[in-house]
């Protein structure tokens, strides 16, 4: 990894916008699927929600090695290789996770989509930051 940390913390306080803006948008925008988050499946209080935020923060951190060690893999410009690393991300690392949590989770097929999109998205936002901040 290159020793600046720069597009690092860029991304993790991005990341940590958007996981933010996720949750206070997802009842205005998906209010069905929000319910299911007030489901037996899923664990009440704040004593975990540390970890959705920790989660940004790993996820930064994971997608900016990618990104230096696979730079030279994806195609097209830095802004299509920003683009390319998300959806890389997704369909690496998110759409197993999400078959399995569908799979042994009581939750909608459209709750898992719009998880498996919240994943492209993620890392879409985290390639693009690297890619502004790639010095080529």
């Amino acid at each position: 990894m290159k020793s600046n940390v720069l597009p690092i913390v860029v991304s993790a306080v991005a990341l940590l916008i958007f996981a933010y803006l996720a949750l206070y948008f997802m009842p205005v925008f998906f209010p069905g699927i929000a319910e299911q988050y007030f489901a037996s499946t899923f664990r009440e209080g704040s004593n975990f929600a540390v970890f959705y935020y920790l989660q940004a923060i790993l996820v930064a951190i994971a997608l900016y090695w990618v990104w230096n060690r696979f730079y030279d893999d994806l195609k097209g410009s830095k802004w299509l290789r920003g683009l390319e690393l998300g959806f890389l991300y997704a369909f690496v690392a998110v759409l197993p996770a999400m078959l399995i949590n569908y799979s042994i989770l009581s939750v909608s097929a459209s709750l898992v989509f719009l998880w498996l999109f919240y994943g492209i998205c993620q890392g879409a936002l985290a390639g693009l930051i690297f890619a502004f901040f790639d010095r080529d």
